[in-house]
C-alpha cells in the first residue's frame, strides 16, 4: 500500500555563506483507529520531496520488521543512514510517500506519524 500526503510550509530561504544540512534522525507511527499493534507489517519506507521536484526524494526509513518481533501499538525507526534533506524545505510543501507492505488489516485503520528533523548551519568564511 502507497500513500502520500503533502505538508505546507513557508519556503526556508537562508543567506549565503552558510552550510546548512537538515536530517531526520527517526520517525515514529502510532496505531490510534482500527488496530492495536504492527504486527501485521513486514515492510515500512518513508520518503521526502517537495512541490518543486516530485521525482527527486529522499529516503528517510527503511524498516523491515523483524520476524517473531513483538506486537506493538508505537514503532519508532532509527534512520540509519539520514540524508540531507535541505533541498525539500526550499519550496512550499513537502511530499512524504509512505509504502507499506503486510497482511494489512481488512478494517479501517489509522496512524499517526512523527519524523523528528535535526538541523545544523555552518557559517563559510
Amino acid at each position: 500500500m502507497t500513500r502520500s500526503f503533502s505538508q505546507q510550509h513557508k519556503a526556508l530561504e537562508l543567506p549565503a555563506g552558510l552550510d546548512p544540512q537538515v536530517h531526520a534522525i527517526d520517525v515514529t507511527v502510532k496505531a490510534t483507529k482500527g488496530i492495536t499493534d504492527f504486527k501485521f507489517l513486514t515492510m515500512l519506507r518513508l520518503t521526502m520531496s517537495d512541490d518543486k521536484n516530485p521525482g527527486k526524494s529522499a529516503e528517510l526509513i527503511n524498516y523491515v520488521q523483524k520476524p517473531g518481533a513483538p506486537a506493538s501499538a508505537t514503532l519508532t525507526m532509527v534512520s540509519a543512514n539520514p540524508v540531507n534533506t535541505l533541498d525539500h524545505w526550499k519550496s512550499d510543501a513537502a511530499v512524504f510517500t509512505m509504502d507499506i507492505a503486510g497482511t494489512l488489516p481488512e478494517i479501517d485503520w489509522t496512524i499517526d506519524i512523527t519524523v523528528r528533523f535535526s538541523g545544523s548551519l555552518k557559517y563559510k568564511y
